[in-house]
């Protein structure tokens, strides 16, 4: 799932299939992604989906509420076509030999930690993780490597 295409994808199944376009998560993993949807009409409400090819959306168990300062978003300024590249730059950088799990998380923006709208890029296996963030446009704004 981890590329431009696939994300793209999975974003028009998960926006068809809710009717909505504005999430409080969104997490793309090699096999699927999840996502955390607004209720419409709520700021602060969210159901849980998972997008896998061949078998689409399917709704989860989990409804809840934004964390704490949280802002909903849209994934409209999201530059995935960055992907690739992020995730060549975290296999340099985050000290990661051969990771387990690779994955791509949009994080929202935080108005209590002062924090903005960004992506991460996440690798990890049995030892440790590290990840780099980036803004939305896909610049590196942080790295965070594994510890050695």
């Amino acid at each position: 799932m981890l590329t431009p295409a696939n994300i793209r994808t999975a974003i028009k199944a998960l926006e068809d299939e809710t009717g909505r376009d504005t999430f409080a998560a969104f997490n793309v993993y090699d096999e699927y992604v999840s996502a955390e949807v607004m209720v419409k009409g709520s700021k602060t409400k969210y159901d849980s989906y998972t997008y896998r090819p061949g078998k689409g959306v399917e709704e989860g168990i989990i409804k809840s509420t934004v964390f704490s300062g949280d802002q909903p978003f849209t994934l409209d300024d999201i530059a995935w076509e960055r992907v690739p590249t992020l995730l060549k730059e975290a296999d340099k950088k985050l000290n990661v030999a051969d990771p387990e799990l690779r994955y791509v998380v949009v994080k929202a923006q935080n108005d209590i930690f002062d924090t903005p709208k960004g992506l991460a890029v996440y690798l990890s296996d049995d030892y440790g993780s590290g990840y780099l963030s980036a803004t939305p446009q896909g610049k590196v704004t942080d790295v965070y490597p594994a510890e050695e």
